[in-house]
C-alpha cells in the first residue's frame, strides 16, 4: 500500500486539479500494466529508496508520431506496404480518407505504412484483427467511433449539403501511419456495422456478435476518434439481437450515424 502511494503521489504534478490529475494516473497506470502483462512494457525503474519511480513502455515496441508517454502509441510495430493490405481495399480507403481530411490538396499517397497490432491512447487498451490473441482474451478491438461527420443528404446530389456528426460501431481490424504531403496521422481501419438502432434508453443494438461474418463497412479514421471500448449484451427478449453499451454510458445522448452516407 504504501509504494503505491508513493509511486502515484510522484505522478500527480496538477496543484488545482488534484483529484482529475489522481484519476488520469490511476488510468494510466492500470494501463501500463496491462501492456506489461503483454511484455510490450519496459521493467520499472527503481528510485534509492526501492520504490517504483517510472513506468514506460520498451521504446523498441512502440511506434509515435510525437514524444510523450501521453501521444498515441502503436505496439508491435513494422514497416509494410498499403498493397499489403488489399484484400481490405486498404488503398482505397486510405486515398477517400486524405480527400476527406484535405480536399483542397493534390499528392500521390505514400504506399509506405508502418502498421501496430496494438493502438495504446489516453490510458486505453485497444487491439487489432490482426493481433494474434488467444481465443478467450476480453474483445479489445470491438469499439464506439464518435464523431464522424457525413452529409444527410449525400445520396441527393441536387440537394444543398447538411452536415451532421454521427457515432458508429464496429471492430478495429488494423492501426497503422501514413503520410500525406507534409501530413503524417495515425489510423485505424474499422469494420463499421450497419442498420445499428438504439432503443428507449438510447442503448445501440444490432444483429452483430464478435467476428461476425456479416458484411459491414470498411472505412479508414484517425485514431483519435476512437470513443471507448464497448460489450455485447445478448437480449434476454430477442433471438439474434445484441446491446453495444459503451464504458461511461449517458442515457439517450446517442447520435447514431448512417452507414451509407459516411
Amino acid at each position: 500500500m504504501e509504494r503505491t502511494i508513493g509511486l502515484m503521489s510522484r505522478r500527480i504534478k496538477s496543484k488545482s486539479s488534484v483529484a482529475k490529475n489522481a484519476g488520469n494516473q490511476m488510468v494510466m497506470l492500470a494501463a501500463y500494466r496491462d501492456l506489461e502483462k503483454l511484455e510490450l512494457c519496459s521493467d520499472t525503474t527503481m528510485d534509492n529508496n526501492n520504490d517504483t519511480s517510472k513506468i514506460r513502455i520498451n521504446d523498441e515496441a512502440i511506434f509515435q508520431l510525437e514524444d510523450g508517454d501521453d501521444q498515441p502509441q502503436l505496439c508491435n510495430p513494422y514497416t509494410s506496404l498499403l498493397t499489403n493490405y488489399s484484400h481490405w481495399h486498404l488503398p482505397t480507403h486510405v486515398k477517400n480518407y486524405w480527400l476527406r481530411k484535405y480536399p483542397q490538396e493534390q499528392c500521390e499517397i505514400d504506399k509506405n505504412i508502418v502498421v501496430g497490432t496494438i493502438l495504446h491512447i489516453q490510458g486505453n487498451i485497444f487491439s487489432s484483427e490482426i493481433n494474434n490473441e488467444v481465443n478467450n482474451a476480453r474483445i479489445r478491438n470491438f469499439v464506439q467511433i464518435s464523431s464522424l461527420l457525413y452529409d444527410v443528404y449525400a445520396r441527393q446530389r441536387s440537394h444543398v449539403p447538411e452536415l451532421k456528426w454521427g457515432s458508429f460501431y464496429g471492430e478495429l481490424l488494423m492501426f497503422f501511419s501514413n503520410k500525406y504531403n507534409d501530413h503524417e496521422h495515425l489510423l485505424c481501419l474499422v469494420k463499421i456495422y450497419n442498420n445499428i438502432q438504439k432503443n428507449e434508453a438510447g442503448v445501440a443494438y444490432g444483429t452483430y456478435s464478435y467476428r461476425s461474418t456479416t458484411t459491414g463497412r470498411l472505412y479508414v479514421t484517425n485514431v483519435e476518434d476512437i470513443e471507448g471500448h464497448c460489450a455485447y449484451i445478448p437480449s434476454a427478449e430477442y433471438s439474434s439481437r445484441y446491446y453495444y453499451p459503451i464504458i461511461g454510458f449517458v442515457p439517450n445522448e446517442l447520435n447514431l450515424g448512417d452507414t451509407r452516407l459516411i
